[in-house]
């Protein structure tokens, strides 16, 4: 299955305790593309859930929010899975932890090129076995709370890098 959806300036607001889960099937590609809108979730948000799925994301301005402490953002979580994620502006503000490849086997790249990502939680780039994560920081600000840790290539055979 392929799936696409395009927000130009529109709210999305989920409230409930649903995740939102993009390329959730086996073997599916989803992409989405955020023009000025502005999201807030209030549960786990995961981009490259499905095994062997495939997500996108084209993020060029609006918010990312989580309404609820410790909710997790997840990009390339399933396994086998891959995701790539471009931040050209907004802003993406998490509640709990961030992981860039987080699948047995995945690969996943976050692009920020514009833009603000907050982390209050931990940050992780290739956290579990094979996996592979990469994070490029070309402009825009990148933080995480003070008392949080950044790992790259976590686990067995993982790898990761962040370029700044």
């Amino acid at each position: 299955m392929i799936y696409y959806f395009t927000n130009v300036s529109g709210k999305v607001e989920i409230t409930g305790e649903n995740y939102i889960k993009v390329a959730e099937g086996k073997a599916s590609t989803a992409t989405i593309e955020n023009f000025s809108g502005n999201w807030t979730l209030a549960h786990n948000f995961q981009i490259g859930y499905g095994e062997n799925s495939t997500a996108n994301i084209c993020w060029r301005g609006g918010t990312l929010s989580f309404s609820k402490n410790g909710k997790v953002l997840y990009i390339g979580s399933g396994k086998n899975s891959s995701a790539k994620v471009e931040i050209y502006g907004g802003n993406w503000s998490t509640k709990g932890n961030m992981h860039i490849a987080s699948g047995e086997s995945s690969s996943a790249e976050l692009l920020l090129d514009g833009g603000v990502i907050n982390s209050s939680g931990n940050f992780y780039i290739g956290n579990n076995s094979g996996a592979s994560g990469a994070m490029i920081v070309k402009s825009g600000t990148f933080s995480v709370a003070a008392s949080k840790d950044i790992y790259i290539g976590r686990n067995q055979n993982a790898s990761g890098d962040l370029t700044v």
